[in-house]
């Protein structure tokens, strides 16, 4: 006889309980993203801290 496997239960169970929170997280990440600064501004912070840190 085969034991219950509680796995697939649970996950559906906490998949519908959490789908909007995992949405929420893609969505508000995904916005973040697109309007932090783009990237020339940290690799030129990126740099000059390279080029300190090569003089030491």
């Amino acid at each position: 006889m085969r034991k219950f496997d509680p796995w697939p239960v649970f996950f559906k169970r906490e998949f519908n309980r959490n789908w909007p929170f995992l949405v929420g997280f893609a969505i508000t990440g995904t916005i973040i993203s697109k309007f932090l600064p783009s990237d020339s501004s940290s690799e030129f912070l990126l740099g000059q801290w390279v080029g300190m840190c090569a003089s030491w």
